[in-house]
C-alpha cells in the first residue's frame, strides 16, 4: 500500500498522467483494497513520459526506494533494494484512437491474453477510485473498462486461479 501511494503521489507531484490498472484497479473497484494474492501494484502511463519517470530516480532514492528502468517496457519502483515489493508502470502509446501496450510477444498472464489495447477515451478523463482509502486515478468509466478490456463481464466475481485447486480444496472435498 505504501509503495502504491508513494508512486501515485510521485507521479502526480511531477505532472505525469497515470492511472491504476489490471489487478490493482480490479481490487479497488471490487473491495477498495489490493487483491490479497496480487504481488504488485500496476499503473499505466503514456510512453512519452518515460524520460520524465527516469529523471525521478534521485527523488525515488531519496525516499529510500529504488527505481528500475532497465526494461524499456515497464518501469518498476521497488520498496527498497532488498524488499522487492513494487509498483509497475506500464507504457501505453496512442495509435488511431487506441491505447496500445508496449509489450514483448507472448507477454500475457492468466486472464489477460490479448488485452493489450483499449480506446483512448477511457484515459482522456480519469475517474477516482479508492485503494485502501487513498484516492487513485482510474480509467473512466472503470466498470466498463474492467468488463470490456480487462477481465470480462463477471469481473466482480472472483474465480479460481490456475493454482488455487492445489491450495484450497473444493467445497465438500475431503
Amino acid at each position: 500500500i505504501e509503495i502504491a501511494v508513494f508512486t501515485h503521489q510521485l507521479l502526480l507531484r511531477n505532472g505525469i498522467r497515470h492511472w491504476i490498472d489490471y489487478g490493482s484497479l480490479l481490487g479497488a473497484v471490487r473491495t477498495g483494497e489490493l487483491i490479497p494474492w496480487d504481488g504488485d501494484v500496476d499503473f499505466g502511463c503514456h510512453e512519452e513520459d518515460f524520460d520524465k519517470v527516469v529523471a525521478l530516480g534521485p527523488e525515488v532514492a531519496a525516499a529510500g526506494h529504488q527505481l528500475d528502468t532497465s526494461d524499456p517496457l515497464v518501469a518498476r519502483i521497488c520498496f527498497s533494494d532488498v524488499n522487492l515489493q513494487h509498483a509497475d508502470i506500464f507504457w501505453w502509446y496512442e495509435r488511431d484512437g487506441s491505447m496500445d501496450l508496449r509489450a514483448y510477444p507472448g507477454f500475457d498472464w492468466p486472464g489477460m491474453s490479448e488485452q493489450r489495447s483499449f480506446p483512448r477515451r477511457f484515459v482522456d478523463h480519469l475517474e477516482t477510485v479508492k485503494l485502501h482509502g487513498h484516492p487513485m486515478p482510474a480509467p473512466s468509466p472503470a466498470h466498463e473498462f474492467l468488463a470490456e478490456y480487462r477481465f470480462g463481464a463477471d469481473y466482480m466475481t472472483p474465480t479460481r486461479g490456475v493454482f488455487d485447486s492445489e491450495l484450497v480444496p473444493e467445497v465438500g472435498a475431503e
